[in-house]
């Protein structure tokens, strides 16, 4: 119990900001000693799921993602809000389950559930997903810990943070593949000839390989790339990495100075090296940095360094230091603060 307790506490500093997912998940395996976890959340517009934390294989992850939701027994527990234990399933819920068929058959689960997760208003937000090879009769006091903590787990599927960027509305978007362990990156299709030479410019094998050490897939990056900002959707497919890009504007609380600022925070960088980077002062730096944490209420800099890495700031490429324009709509963008 003390470590459901821990997780509670985690959880709650996750959902505000101060704390990581992992540092939330990784507690989790002293509440109940799992083999596999996967906690998505899901996405109204595509009616499909987005997994934030997975520990198990591609295709189990995309089996979660893009198929989990049409599993009868799943959609009655989403329905219901019914908590289902997989010790506790009956001869015919195993039988039309596809989530017992395709994942938990196939990896000799034991024990574990699907657990649909919703806020405090009553919505839906996403599913923790968990199992252990463990017998399950070991599991009784670990299963009533795990109980305690749906609610917090669900608050950080929900928890707000500031849009840095939206979509442009207009068609500047393209898709590729990155060839495992290669520099090889093969575009497969723009969505129009205007975004084709950002496309080639745009260094994607390198932030892939950096993304795929670092992160699990599927992730999605914010990179800061030549005065604009591209918005960056990695996945596993057969033949590789899927990248869906797409340049997006900045429409949020930071200016592209303060998120090139970030960016470096991110990459662990002091204001010293920062203002050599950036060619700018360290005073310009602090300046930016303080603007910053007010912006994204963030109570220092190691939480505003923590937000850009979960961003994929840290991944962008070294900025080519130009002119930033002044924005377009003053009451929607922040004008670049001068040298």
């Amino acid at each position: 119990m003390e470590a459901a307790v821990e997780v509670r506490r985690t959880a709650w500093l996750a959902a505000s900001g101060h704390a990581s997912l992992d540092a939330v998940i990784d507690g989790l395996s002293d509440v109940f000693p799992y083999d596999e976890i996967l906690l998505s959340r899901w996405n109204p517009d595509t009616q499909e799921h987005v997994n934030v934390i997975s520990s198990t294989a591609a295709s189990t992850a995309d089996f979660i993602q893009f198929e989990q939701h049409r599993d009868p027994l799943v959609a009655r527990m989403r329905r219901t809000r019914q908590s289902l234990w997989l010790s506790k399933l009956t001869a015919e819920q195993r039988r039309v389950s596809t989530t017992v068929q395709k994942v938990i058959t196939p990896l000799g689960f034991a024990e574990g559930t699907t657990q649909c997760l919703y806020s405090t208003e009553g919505h839906y937000v996403g599913v923790l997903n968990i199992g252990t090879r463990s017998p399950a009769s070991t599991l009784g006091p670990a299963r009533h810990a795990l109980t305690l903590l749906f609610d917090v787990l669900a608050s950080t599927l929900t928890t707000h943070t500031p849009e840095l960027c939206t979509p442009t509305g207009r068609t500047r978007g393209w898709e590729a593949t990155i060839a495992d362990d290669t520099n090889f990156c093969t575009v497969s299709a723009y969505e129009s000839t205007s975004c084709a030479d950002t496309a080639a410019a745009f260094p994607l094998a390198q932030i892939t390989r950096d993304a795929v050490r670092t992160r699990r897939l599927p992730t999605t990056l914010i990179v800061p790339f030549q005065a604009q900002c591209i918005e960056v959707h990695l996945r596993r497919s057969p033949v590789g990495i899927h990248a869906s890009c797409q340049v997006v504007d900045f429409d949020g609380p930071l200016s592209l100075r303060e998120l090139q600022v970030l960016a470096e925070l991110a990459r662990g960088h002091t204001n010293q090296v920062i203002a050599q980077i950036l060619t700018i002062s360290p005073r310009t730096v602090a300046t930016h940095i303080e603007h910053t944490l007010t912006k994204l209420g963030v109570p220092n800099r190691a939480a505003a360094a923590a937000y850009g890495a979960r961003l994929g700031l840290d991944l962008a490429p070294p900025p080519v230091v130009a002119p930033i324009p002044n924005p377009v709509n003053p009451s929607n963008r922040i004008a670049e603060l001068s040298h």
